[in-house]
């Protein structure tokens, strides 16, 4: 799907409902006769449905048996020609599937013992992840314990191994692993998956693991990396706009139909992944030697229990866009879920430094290995009260609908809690934070109102009038988020602070709920602001002693949406214009792009920004740097697109895939 590109969506979010209602044999019949073909399948497809994509799934029998109402549908319509083409992509992609599992590294994992798989899979996980960053941050000190170990990129078009990685591609690797692995964990405990009778079993943890199951392990890394390329390909399918071609029995070509809408895609995703990159790695791997400023009970910021969590704070200060965290999440102060992921990384990192590589293959020595009880009293030793603790210790479990083991990082076997240190050590709060939020239906609301705060307080710092007006009239509500005047034009802002879409998923609901929803809030607060201009005038003069007249209009009228996620261009949607926060604000502050490349900071004038940047801001200057910011032309500038092919079995996978030419690229910050 195009960026700015609204589809019929109510088809798929219908559907979604229908699918959940198994109970009832799926009730079709209502969403075939009352959308068009085109939308039907747009549902089908969005929902994945006829795809088995999962060992001993049903999906596309389930698909058969409609098949023939579809079809009755297309005659209908006279539009078969379109059911045959859709029916030939799902025959290719579970063509696809069958081929990944019918992959000779699923014949070795599955020899493994099934007390042993969850045990030998964490331990095998860890010695490569260890090995990796010793390779890439430790000059390979520690080879004499893994021998030959690397991985092989293709990275702008070339083979790397992994010291030829930068940190930015090494992180990218490391980040796909980690979120992969906790899949496979997820599959093993509750899916029962690669079990006899699909159930789940595990020995004990203090039990020493065979070597042998170790190694055939290790086959999970090479199906991750494919399984990850699939199901990736299999999303941007669903919900974005790709054409799927056979060519023959051993080739299967996917292909985005609009490079620009592929393009637009990763330049989202990029601009995100530069704007984190500052931060993720200031205690990486590199710097193990871990400055502890305090271990007292007393919390942030008055104190930090180590550098990790002074950066995690100042990451939450710019994230929520607040001056300070006196906010609550679940009733529980955030300073407390941020002392809450400080004390688990360090008592991971702790146990990862004293014995990096274990000489025994014994699950004690290679995992965190706890109880409840035991991370409640380590909670309640750093500040954190009892009642908090315990309720943090249960949002930290990992569920069967957890993303990974950032923000789940507490794996429960029995009696005992594992983490995984490689992981836990490194966790980002934040996102890992949002990401729980998210999945727990836990109540952020307070980040809008910071969110507004920081936007007016950017336009008061340039001197550029800013209010916040909300009027009751008649039992209804009307709030204007930020209104600004610029020379004589008046902009009417709606300002939402909105996680990074960064799955195609995700994009989709962005696009086709979160936006839609947000232009019709919009409008109905600009119809009712440019209907009675008296309040905002009387907002102004009130602020700032402006003398405006009860006559006074503006010249023109602009409505605006600013999101706090990063977009790949300006969007103009039914009179609103779309924006975000660090382009809206680029200009206000004159921020010029910066690479940051062995050691050294490069900034820079593009030539195209001089007029803009001079002189005082106009309504004129705002409007043409919204259209053409420097980021998304140096974003566009860095990225490539070249065709990929990836051995899946016995087929070869087509498809494209982007790639930065230039790395740690970022604007300055004010």
């Amino acid at each position: 799907m195009k960026a700015g590109e609204t589809l019929k969506s109510g088809a798929f979010y219908e559907l979604m409902g229908v699918l959940k209602d198994r109970k009832n044999n799926y009730k079709f019949d209502s969403i075939i006769e009352k959308y068009m073909l085109e939308d039907i399948l747009i549902a089908l497809k969005g929902n994945g449905f006829g795809v088995n994509a999962y060992p001993n799934s049903k999906s596309y029998n389930e698909y058969l048996d409609i098949l023939p109402k579809i079809c009755s549908k297309a005659s209908t319509e006279n539009k078969k020609h379109i059911v045959d083409k859709y029916n030939q992509e799902l025959k290719t992609w579970n063509k696809l599937f069958r081929d990944f599992y019918s992959n000779d590294h699923f014949e070795e994992v599955t020899q493994v013992a099934d007390e042993n798989k969850f045990f030998a899979f964490l331990i095998a996980f860890e010695f490569y992840v260890r090995a990796l960053n010793d390779l890439k941050f430790n000059g390979g000190k520690n080879k004499n314990f893994y021998g030959n170990m690397d991985i092989q990129r293709n990275i702008n078009g070339q083979t790397k191994g992994i010291k030829e990685l930068s940190a930015n591609q090494f992180t990218d690797v490391i980040d796909y692993l980690f979120q992969q692995a906790s899949k496979v964990v997820q599959a093993f405990i509750f899916y029962g998956y690669l079990y006899n009778n699909n159930k789940f079993k595990y020995c004990e943890h203090d039990s020493g693991i065979d070597l042998s199951n170790i190694k055939k392990s290790f086959n999970y890394f090479p199906l991750i990396d494919l399984r990850t390329v699939l199901f990736d390909l299999f999303e941007d399918w669903k919900f974005g706009n790709y054409e799927v071609l056979e060519r023959d029995e051993k080739n299967v070509e996917i292909m985005p139909k609009s490079l620009k809408s592929f393009s637009d895609e990763n330049i989202e995703a990029q601009r995100f992944e530069s704007f984190r990159q500052q931060n993720i790695w200031s205690y990486d791997a590199r710097n193990r030697d871990v400055k502890e400023l305090s271990l007292t009970k007393v919390l942030a910021p008055e104190s930090f229990l180590d550098k990790s969590e002074e950066t995690s704070y100042n990451e939450y200060l710019e994230y929520f866009s607040s001056e300070k965290l006196d906010y609550k999440v679940e009733g529980i102060e955030i300073v407390k879920w941020l002392r809450a992921y400080a004390v688990v990384r360090h008592y991971n990192r702790k146990f990862l430094n004293t014995n990096l590589f274990p000489e025994y293959s014994i699950p004690d020595n290679w995992l965190y290995v706890s109880t409840v009880d035991k991370w409640v009293q380590l909670f309640t030793m750093h500040g954190i009260d009892e009642e908090s603790a315990k309720i943090i210790c249960d949002k930290f479990r990992f569920k069967k609908n957890s993303v990974d083991w950032f923000d789940s990082p507490f794996i429960e076997i029995g009696e005992k809690i594992i983490t995984i240190p490689s992981v836990a050590s490194r966790i980002q709060d934040v996102l890992a934070l949002i990401s729980m939020a998210a999945k727990e239906d836990m109540n952020l609301d307070f980040k809008g109102y910071c969110f507004e705060d920081r936007i007016l307080n950017d336009l008061n710092t340039n001197k550029i009038p800013a209010v916040s007006i909300k009027r009751k009239v008649k039992g209804k509500e009307y709030q204007c988020d930020v209104a600004f005047i610029l020379g004589k034009d008046l902009f009417l802002c709606e300002c939402k602070h909105t996680a990074q879409p960064l799955t195609q998923r995700k994009r989709y609901d962005f696009y086709n709920q979160k936006i839609p929803g947000d232009i019709e809030q919009t409008n109905r607060i600009c119809d009712f602001y440019s209907s009675n201009l008296n309040y905002i005038i009387d907002e102004f003069n009130n602020k700032y002693g402006s003398t405006y007249t009860s006559d006074w209009r503006p010249r023109q009228i602009y409505r605006m949406v600013i999101y706090s996620c990063k977009l790949a261009s300006k969007l103009d949607i039914d009179g609103v214009i779309i924006t975000d926060y660090t382009i809206f604000t680029t200009l206000l502050y004159k921020r010029l792009p910066t690479i940051f490349q062995d050691g050294r900071t490069t900034q820079f004038m593009p030539p195209k920004m001089k007029g803009v940047f001079q002189g005082e801001l106009t309504s004129n200057k705002l409007l043409n740097f919204l259209d053409n910011p420097w980021q998304m032309d140096f974003q566009k500038f860095a990225t490539e697109i070249e065709d990929e092919v990836i051995p899946v079995n016995q087929i070869y996978l087509h498809k494209k895939k982007a790639f930065r030419t230039i790395d740690n690229f970022y604007a300055l910050k004010k």
